[in-house]
């Protein structure tokens, strides 16, 4: 079956659609979301969502989960979730709150009987509200890998150096431009980690605050990543920031790693 969708440039309701992208992504703005929409609105978000593939609805601070639930049933019926996989009333999974995290989940949910059309996602709240992030650098930087795995290996090195740190993060792209390779850096202001144990840390399952929630598998996966793509990754003491700074050495674009995909780092 072929989903057609409306002309965009029109509306039932109050509701705007601002797109994002030239083929993928718009904001909708102008609605307030929940059950109790009225049949336009929901025609509106619809037709949005099938023309732009992907919506983002801002400032939906109000919902909670069975809001959530509620105006995703406004757009059909509910795929209930695996039955080893509970969330709120078995119809909200969390992915990554303090309510819950997921260690693996499929948004698509292709292990249940009927395969969405539609996924409903909701950001609860900014993970590390009282942390400064800072960035610096070459913006006209690249780095020549798979973008998804570059922004796993960042994503995890930043999101460490935000759960350790005390407050503020620094990351500067091409600190060592004279270096063959783009050298990321990442630093932090915590207490940091002792000379000592830096080599311990790559270690799969390794860690040293277990006070704090984790598997010890970031930096060894971040390691195993970047020495795929002929990259490195080491471990020093922050100058700057007194805390740790791990230094991310890739492959720059044009060289001879192999990979054809080159990545802009900021």
């Amino acid at each position: 079956m072929t989903l057609t969708a409306p002309d965009p440039t029109t509306t039932r309701s109050r509701v705007e659609v601002a797109p994002v992208g030239a083929r993928i992504g718009a904001v909708v703005s102008d609605v307030r979301l929940g059950g109790d929409l009225t049949a336009e609105e929901v025609h509106d978000v619809r037709a949005a969502l099938l023309r732009h593939k992907v919506v983002f609805v801002r400032g939906q601070h109000h919902l909670d989960d069975a809001d959530h639930h509620a105006f995703a049933a406004l757009l059909g019926t509910p795929t209930s979730p695996h039955p080893t996989v509970r969330g709120a009333a078995n119809a909200v999974l969390p992915i990554d709150s303090s309510h819950g995290k997921a260690n693996a989940w499929h948004t698509d949910v292709t292990f249940v009987d009927r395969v969405p059309a539609i996924s409903v996602l909701r950001a609860v709240t900014r993970i590390y509200e009282r942390t400064r992030f800072d960035l610096d650098g070459n913006k006209d930087a690249i780095a020549a890998m798979e973008r998804q795995d570059l922004d796993e290996i960042l994503g995890n090195l930043i999101e460490n150096a935000a759960k350790y740190g005390g407050g503020s993060v620094f990351v500067t792209v091409d600190a060592e431009p004279l270096s063959p390779h783009c050298v990321i850096w990442i630093e932090d202001d915590g207490m940091g980690i002792p000379e000592e144990e830096w080599p311990r840390i790559f270690d799969r399952g390794a860690r040293l605050d277990t006070g704090k929630p984790g598997t010890g598998l970031g930096l060894a996966i971040v390691r195993d990543v970047a020495e795929i793509y002929g990259g490195t990754v080491s471990l020093a003491e922050s100058e700057d920031l007194g805390g740790l700074l791990v230094k991310l050495a890739l492959p720059r674009a044009g060289g001879s790693s192999g990979f054809v995909e080159s990545v802009p780092l900021t």
